[in-house]
């Protein structure tokens, strides 16, 4: 029974015609298959009338599949129908839409051309050929075709280029050849030789080995070959439409009279070939030995040591060779068991075509003669007549053991002072207590349109800062405006020491205006006012202030009220003038995590009660502290579950990925679970131990103040500084990538926590394993249910029970 993964959706309702060659002889029945689509109940498809061309269907059949793509499940549920068409008449037909009703909805798929001729024109001058390997095939036992084309070598076939590349005009037709139904495509060599071409195969360049061959009536021929091949993953038989090779030839040119260039005469030929038809058949139940290495078809195994001779504490290799025919870049080698006087350091398989190499790399711990048993392996042996489960064994290998100095073993000699257990070597590291260390959360980084925004923020801080010192500079560099300015201090200054309100108000009308003192006095000072935007009676007020006090400096009477003066002042400092201010204010509120005492969990741990301890831990993990995440991987640890503390201490690294004792006790899991150590020397793996040195928060931290550091340079800094500004503008433009695109677009991962788990091709426990993988292995999650996780493992998606993976997030 199929189940539904999270996130999941179902295929949008459509009928559509899958199979329909574009061309078929006289006479020829041809298969196609109508696809509705739908979760509901479809009606029966309206089938046209063409004349020429007898079509009639069979009775429907469900089917229903999930396919995995971008990290979402998409659950198909369609009803099928065989439509048989027979070609009565030559010509070319058109084959109307055919309607399906479903509901009240309306569906057509589209129309169809179909080419008929009596004898395909090109077998005169060509041929095509598909070979299978076998016409009957089992679950996960490679299927290959063979591909080829054959034309006269005494015509000129047209090579055209496209992208840069020349290509012969040689195409054929089977969509089958791209995506095969039920199968999955195997990656590997297509072609024998190295003189190589390329055709067209679906629309697109296909590599082909180009040789020459000989041909009907003593002619050569120029042959195309290729070969697909295919991991069927389903049982069934499966049908596949006729394929088409058309090729064009240059049969000569003509010169037109009135044109100075030469014309090309160009003529297509066209091949139908035979439709395809296999069965593939189900791994029976019956006789499966357990555990079984998934291997099927035809194998035999060898084993050999790389010396005889060993000292104690030295490395002796044991090589398995599993070679054959079948899927051997999907089988699993098997795991040696304990042997005694011996360790296992590692173990290392390499599959290639036809060869899988097993190395086991053993540590003996006792001298004396040892023999090594044989290994047992087995298969599905896909033999005609035989078709049934095999197990293979080795024959024993026998080593010896030389003693150091003497010595039987490798134990403490006597009176030798016992070495110290070194942590992060030998055992782990010990708790975080809660006492000594603050609890630490796990910080995502913000979506992609917040992380836009934080990013555009020192860009505009860094523009609003240099359009404010633009502004600046320009006030500064207006003498008429420094002037404006100082003209109330001017004013104050001086009614404090005593002088003449009205010669402070024309020092002060002075300097607004922009002119000297006296040029302030005059019967037009009301209108030059107004011009400078005061308002008319303010400026009539003004105007009645300075004639009062030149008259009563002149004889007038009295005196000019000082309060007046003050008060034309004060209005005159409201004309034209604004105060603005740009605010920009960043919050960034940092909660602290409440603390709390793990004394239980740590007691719990201290009195090796694990089991107590890791749920103490983990009810402290779920409340976010990944410092708690730590302490579950190494109670984990304690109990022998490996995978589990791997988990746990890549889910506390998330938060505190450079605590050197959490590093250490990562390597040494891993050490356990025999991972190979990573290459640390390549650019790659410098490159991804830079990721993974920062957290997601820290990673958009750096991003802003790169960026901040680009916009300082650029718009602050002098011409040097501005060339540094341009290679930190780059550096900063990809970090912005690393945050905005490539981190939000990597998929989630997850280790392996099961001693061995099977990747099954459908959500189904009843299927056969595609694959199996061992603690602690690494799979990118594609989407994840109660039951079942969607995952890719070396480019190949399955399914794996949720128990048997932790996701890392």
């Amino acid at each position: 029974m199929l189940m539904a993964l999270i996130p999941q959706q179902y295929a949008a309702e459509s009928v559509r015609l899958d199979g329909l060659p574009s061309a078929a002889r006289l006479g020829q029945v041809i298969h196609a298959t109508l696809r509705i689509e739908t979760r509901r109940r479809p009606g029966r498809p309206t089938l046209p009338e063409v004349e020429g061309l007898e079509i009639s269907t069979d009775s429907p059949w469900p089917n229903r599949s999930m396919i995995i793509s971008n990290g979402r499940v998409t659950t198909s549920v369609s009803t099928n129908y065989l439509l048989r068409i027979k070609p009565v008449a030559l010509g070319r037909f058109t084959i109307p839409p055919i309607t399906v009703q479903i509901g009240t909805d309306t569906y057509q798929t589209k129309e169809r051309v179909l080419d008929v001729v009596g004898q395909p024109s090109g077998e005169s001058y060509g041929s095509l050929e598909l070979k299978l390997s076998r016409q009957r095939v089992y679950v996960h036992e490679p299927i290959r075709f063979d591909v080829q084309c054959a034309v006269d070598r005494a015509l000129a076939v047209v090579i055209e280029s496209t992208r840069g590349a020349d290509y012969y005009d040689v195409s054929v037709d089977a969509d089958w050849l791209t995506e095969l139904p039920g199968a999955e495509p195997i990656v590997g060599p297509e072609t024998d030789t190295k003189d190589t071409v390329n055709i067209v195969l679906n629309r697109a360049l296909q590599v082909v080995d180009s040789v020459a061959g000989p041909y009907e009536g003593g002619r050569s021929s120029n042959l195309f070959r290729f070969r697909k091949s295919f991991l069927p993953i389903r049982a069934g038989v499966r049908r596949l439409a006729a394929p088409v090779v058309r090729f064009s030839v240059d049969l000569g040119g003509r010169r037109d009279p009135f044109s100075r260039f030469r014309t090309r005469n160009v003529r297509q030929f066209l091949i139908t070939g035979e439709p395809v038809e296999f069965e593939v058949l189900p791994l029976p139940s019956e006789g499966r030995p357990d555990p079984y290495y998934g291997a099927v078809g035809r194998f035999s195994i060898s084993a050999a040591l790389d010396k005889r001779t060993v000292m104690i504490g030295g490395s002796v290799k044991l090589t398995l060779t599993i070679s054959g025919e079948g899927n051997t870049r999907y089988l699993q080698a098997p795991d040696l068991p304990d042997i005694p006087g011996f360790h296992m350091l590692g173990q290392i398989a390499n599959p290639s075509e036809g060869t899988v190499i097993a190395t086991y790399d053993l540590t003996p711990q006792e001298r004396g003669v040892h023999e090594l048993p044989g290994i047992e392996w087995n298969f599905f042996d896909t033999t005609p007549g035989v078709e049934e489960y095999v197990t293979l064994s080795t024959e024993p290998q026998v080593v010896e053991v030389l003693a150091i100095d003497g010595e039987k073993t490798l134990e403490t000699l006597p009176g030798a002072p016992p070495a110290a257990v070194q942590p992060g070597v030998d055992d782990i590291y010990d708790l975080k207590l809660s006492s000594e260390h603050v609890p630490v959360e796990y910080r995502p980084a913000p979506e992609a349109g917040y992380a836009i925004l934080w990013v555009l923020t020192p860009w505009i801080l860094c523009f609003v800062g240099w359009f404010s010192l633009r502004t600046r500079r320009r006030i500064l560099a207006n003498v008429q405006g420094r002037r404006a300015r100082r003209a109330l201090r001017g004013f104050k200054t001086a009614a404090k020491t005593g002088a003449e309100p009205v010669d402070c108000l024309v020092d002060y009308l002075a300097d607004r205006l922009g002119c000297e003192p006296p040029a302030v006095i005059g019967p037009d000072l009301q209108d030059r006012l107004v011009a400078a935007g005061v308002d008319p009676d303010l400026g009539t007020e003004i105007q009645s202030i300075i004639e009062g006090g030149v008259a009563s400096r002149y004889g007038g009477e009295g005196a000019v009220d000082r309060d007046r003066v003050f008060k034309a002042v004060e209005s005159l400092e409201r004309v034209g003038f604004r105060s603005s201010a740009v605010v920009l204010v960043l919050l960034v509120c940092l909660e602290a995590i409440p603390s709390q005492v793990l004394a239980p969990a740590e007691k719990a741990y201290r009195d090796k009660d694990f089991a107590s301890a890791s749920e103490g831990f983990r009810e402290r993990l779920s409340a976010g502290d990944r410092m708690s995440a730590y302490n579950l991987g190494n109670a984990q640890f304690r109990e022998g579950r490996y995978g589990l503390a791997l988990a746990a201490y890549e889910q506390a690294r998330l938060a505190m990925p450079r605590d050197p004792e959490l590093l250490a006790n990562i390597a040494l899991v891993k050490r356990r679970l025999l991972i190979p150590a990573e290459d640390s020397e390549g650019f790659g793996a410098s490159l991804e131990a830079i990721r993974h040195s920062l957290t997601a928060r820290e990673w958009l931290w750096l991003c802003v103040l790169s960026n901040a550091l680009a916009g300082g340079l650029l718009f602050f800094g002098g011409r040097r500084l501005r060339s540094l500004g341009v290679a930190a503008s780059g550096l900063a433009g990809l970090l912005v990538l690393e945050v905005v695109v490539w981190s939000p677009g990597r998929p989630p991962w997850g280790i392996v926590v099961s001693p061995v788990a099977e990747v099954r091709a459908e959500p189904d426990r009843g299927l056969q394993g595609l694959m199996r993988l061992r603690e602690g292995f690494t799979v990118e999650i594609l989407g994840a249910s109660s039951e079942w996780t969607a995952v890719r493992v070396d480019q190949r998606t399955g399914y794996l029970a949720s128990v048997d993976v932790v996701v890392i997030e």
